[in-house]
């Protein structure tokens, strides 16, 4: 039972991190507004986010199997914690976009060591449904987020968006402080 509640909140990961591509969709042409620049350059938003969290996966796969999985993967909730509180409070668009930065290498943390966490936690013979839940979340997190995100921006600012993540991220890393249980390096050798 421990390990199936510590299944889900490493699926929340997956959800995390779509949930905040597509949350921002939707508030481009408020953020564009406040800080004087075209929706075709705000876009930069997300797109810095995603492209950070690609070039970063492989990357964080290897220094999980170094370090450890569940050890890069709870650092990754704090550091998108901390990349989504700077994004709250950015006074401009290069600020904003090197917060993403920080939030997207945080998210590639999780993403990259999540699928192998979930493995580990179920015998082969379930790890077909255990990954599916997991693709599960995934795929919530992008139907959620421009909904969230568009009821958000109406009731409140664009910027209460990232307080949402925020909120979201803080709960998810103290759930897997407690939930994920600790693993062991795979790998000696250093990233190439």
């Amino acid at each position: 039972e421990s390990r199936r509640f510590a299944r889900y909140v490493i699926c929340m990961g997956a959800l995390l991190s779509n949930l905040s591509a597509g949350m921002l969709n939707v508030a481009l042409l408020d953020m564009a507004n406040e800080f004087g620049y075209p929706v075709g350059i705000v876009q930069w938003v997300i797109t810095v986010y995603l492209l950070t969290i690609a070039v970063c996966l492989p990357i964080m796969g290897r220094l999980g199997d170094i370090r450890s999985k569940r050890a890069i993967h709870n650092a990754g909730f704090l550091l998108f914690l901390a990349g989504a509180l700077c994004c709250a409070f950015a006074p401009s668009l290069p600020a904003m976009l090197a917060a993403r930065v920080v939030q997207g290498i945080g998210a590639s943390m999780y993403q990259a060591t999540n699928m192998a966490l979930v493995v580990s936690l179920v015998p082969s013979e379930h790890r077909g449904r255990a990954l599916g839940v997991a693709s599960t979340f995934v795929a919530a997190g992008t139907i959620i987020g421009p909904s969230l995100g568009g009821v958000i921006v109406q009731w409140m600012s664009w910027r209460a968006n990232f307080w949402v993540l925020v909120g979201m991220a803080s709960i998810v890393w103290l759930l897997a402080q407690f939930a994920i249980p600790k693993d062991r390096p795979t790998a000696k050798a250093p990233v190439d």
